[in-house]
């Protein structure tokens, strides 16, 4: 299966961002205490999955993290969680799925459906401990679901006013803040290490994970990588995406080179 049919959909920049309502303030701790311990608290799964099983063979949680750690005192938010039963006190593997923007919903609810495909491609991580799904930040079925479809660049900044003017921070919603997600993510499941899984931007944050919180990992897989020097969003203009005569001749050059390596690396696998 190639890592395009798997990665989650993408968000493109007038296609984002909605309900804010249930974001709440953090209180502010007492002076001189240190911050809490991020907690997992069990709910019901909001993910559509065959309610029979929960419970028995996963569960779901919330984690209540901040909106924003540059701003003390801020909003938090809640990542919703499913946590599937794989092997007992083994290394858990934290699945991280691409977009930016794609929800663990599908994925969510094969493996606790236990489809063939979800077997075979996901059975071995369940043989070395549990799996957890989760929304990121701002999608899926975690609060509040950023998103919102629009038609217009006018809609887009009427949507961006009127979350701002609900209190919700945007320059949260990055890869950095998604790091140190998985890292409070990995505190909350009380073990020493983690693996991690990344898919199409799941690599991406995969990468930013290991660069600022490395001794929480203890293998990852990397799988159609995004590199941290190709823009996710808003780094292609339209025209250009739809209509290869548009390129400027340096990103024609980029891509017969990109072409070229790929060449050598099959090459090299063929002998």
């Amino acid at each position: 299966t190639s890592a395009a049919s798997r990665r989650g959909p993408k968000i493109c920049p007038r296609r984002f961002i909605a309900r804010t309502r249930a974001l709440r303030p953090t209180p502010e701790p007492p002076p001189g205490a240190a911050p809490a311990a991020p907690k997992l608290e069990t709910v019901a799964c909001r993910f559509l999955v065959p309610k029979s099983a929960e419970g028995k063979d996963f569960h779901c949680a919330d984690l209540t993290v901040p909106e924003s750690r540059r701003a003390a005192g801020g909003r938090t938010i809640k990542l919703h969680v499913a946590i599937m039963k794989g092997k007992e006190g083994g290394v858990p593997t934290i699945e991280l799925v691409g977009g930016p923007g794609g929800s663990s919903e599908g994925l969510v609810g094969a493996v606790a459906a236990k489809t063939k495909r979800a077997q075979r491609e996901y059975g071995k991580i369940l043989e070395k401990g549990d799996l957890v799904l989760f929304d990121q930040r701002g999608t899926g079925r975690s609060i509040p679901r950023l998103y919102y479809a629009m038609r217009s660049g006018e809609e887009l900044t009427a949507c961006r006013a009127r979350l701002e003017k609900d209190g919700a921070d945007l320059s949260a919603y990055d890869t950095i803040e998604n790091a140190d997600d998985v890292h409070d993510l990995k505190t909350a499941l009380g073990v020493p290490k983690v693996d991690l899984h990344g898919i199409s931007y799941g690599t991406r944050l995969g990468i930013e994970s290991m660069k600022r919180h490395g001794d929480d990992v203890r293998a990852a897989i990397i799988d159609g990588v995004m590199p941290p020097d190709v823009p996710v969003l808003g780094g292609v203009d339209e025209a250009a995406a739809d209509d290869p005569g548009e390129r400027s001749a340096e990103e024609v050059e980029r891509g017969a080179l990109v072409g070229q390596e790929v060449e050598a690396v099959l090459d090299l696998l063929a002998r």
